[in-house]
């Protein structure tokens, strides 16, 4: 019974010359309690260390993204504006949005973008030369005419003039309200393009970020619940440490 007291006294490290007295083990229940209290201490420290460091990254995701927000704020406000432009610019009602892309009114487009040429077009879209070079063409066709003898042929020729010359008038006037038309649409869709670019690489910023949070969030909560456990664990070895102190002082007893 004394060998089986000192090699209990020994393994707690509290023995003395084969007897296990109550302060030696009392000793030793304080030693085992002592360092089931620090290795709680140290997983809880761990735990808010790697918490607190989840928190600094996400901290730093966050400024980032709002920087990138924040840059590519004006080119978003030029495109919504440019997009409102084109919208009143189309038949029927349409959506406006402020600088931040919020819904503000509702309007009516012109249909500008969508009606057909009209005789108002044709006399804003003639070149601004041709009054003054149909006059000068009916002039030479009589001149010459006039040369040659008078007659009918004068005035047909006049008329034939007069004809091909309105109409390639009329097509060229076509086409510069055409090309006109045409500039605009592209103008004003490159610049809604510049702020479509912008939001695409703010919503890429939004989603790396919010995928890093994630994933830092979901790291800290598993350090945390570990280090949890392994206080938990650590005061656990207390209790059990009490019950195998009990039980030996009672078979000593």
């Amino acid at each position: 019974m004394t060998f089986v007291a000192a090699a209990i006294g020994a393994g707690l490290g509290y023995g003395v010359a084969g007897t296990l007295t109550g302060a030696a083990i009392g000793a030793g229940i304080g030693g085992m309690i002592g360092g089931s209290v620090n290795q709680a201490n140290a997983a809880r420290t761990a735990a808010d260390a790697q918490q607190a460091a989840a928190s600094e990254a996400t901290g730093l995701q966050r400024d980032i993204f709002a920087t990138i927000n924040q840059q590519q704020a004006p080119y978003r406000g030029a495109g919504y504006g440019a997009l409102n432009t084109l919208q009143s610019m189309l038949p029927g009602q349409y959506q406006q949005y402020d600088a931040q892309g919020n819904p503000t009114t509702m309007a009516t487009g012109s249909g500008q973008l969508t009606r057909m040429f009209t005789p108002q077009d044709l006399t804003a879209n003639l070149a601004p030369n041709y009054e003054f070079m149909r006059q000068q063409g009916l002039g030479a066709v009589r001149q010459t005419a006039n040369v040659g003898g008078g007659g009918s042929n004068v005035l047909k020729s006049g008329i034939t003039f007069a004809e091909n010359y309105a109409n390639n008038a009329y097509q060229d006037a076509l086409n510069n309200w055409r090309a006109q038309q045409g500039d605009i649409y592209n103008r004003l869709a490159g610049i809604a393009g510049i702020g479509q670019t912008g939001q695409g690489q703010v919503n890429q910023a939004g989603t790396n970020f919010a995928n890093a949070a994630g994933q830092l969030g979901v790291g800290s909560a598993t350090a945390y619940g570990a280090g949890q456990v392994g206080s938990a664990n650590a005061y656990a070895n207390i209790g059990n440490n009490f019950l195998q102190a009990a039980m030996l002082a009672k078979a000593l007893g």
